[in-house]
């Protein structure tokens, strides 16, 4: 379910989309993923042109950051860290993913979560996603402790941490 809300400024009319699932996130309908990032000829992300797209878009209402561990070989939250900076984290809604294929055991979700906030260069990430969640992993994760390791925003080692965990209606 969502709703829409209209902003206005003198240049540009952004559309927001508020997510009953995010409580009330003002989240702009056109969102930047971070997977496909700008690169050199050696194949590494073009920083300064990442990072100036990054801040065009948020400049020009777009508020939906959406990264994940394995983009750009680990990297893509490094450069993202780096467009936050200069007061650009406020302006933000910062998604990342929970690499799956790497949860072995309920710690690897606190292990993983501080690897990715440091990388980020934040406290907190707005929305923390599952990556890759597919049914053949909703069969088998739930005998294996996983679950245990999730803790919902303001509960748990992650409080604070997380301010919005979406996950599958089945999980």
């Amino acid at each position: 379910m969502f709703s829409f809300i209209l902003k206005a400024s003198e240049e540009v009319c952004t559309c927001f989309i508020v997510l009953s699932e995010t409580r009330g996130f003002d989240v702009s309908t056109f969102g930047m993923g971070l997977m496909r990032l700008p690169t050199q000829a050696d194949g590494k992300i073009d920083r300064a042109e990442a990072i100036a797209m990054i801040r065009y878009a948020l400049d020009h209402g777009v508020n939906y950051l959406d990264t994940a561990y394995p983009y750009h070989g680990g990297e893509s939250e490094l450069v993202l860290a780096e467009a936050l900076k200069d007061g650009y984290r406020q302006k933000a809604i910062v998604v990342s993913k929970s690499p799956t294929w790497l949860l072995k055991e309920p710690a690897d979700y606190d292990r993983l979560l501080d690897e990715q906030l440091e990388k980020l260069g934040v406290d907190y990430l707005d929305v923390y996603l599952l990556h890759s969640l597919g049914e053949g992993e909703l069969r088998h994760r739930p005998e294996d402790g996983i679950q245990q390791g999730l803790h919902p925003a303001g509960q748990g080692r992650g409080q604070n941490q997380v301010r919005r965990l979406l996950l599958p209606r089945r999980f």
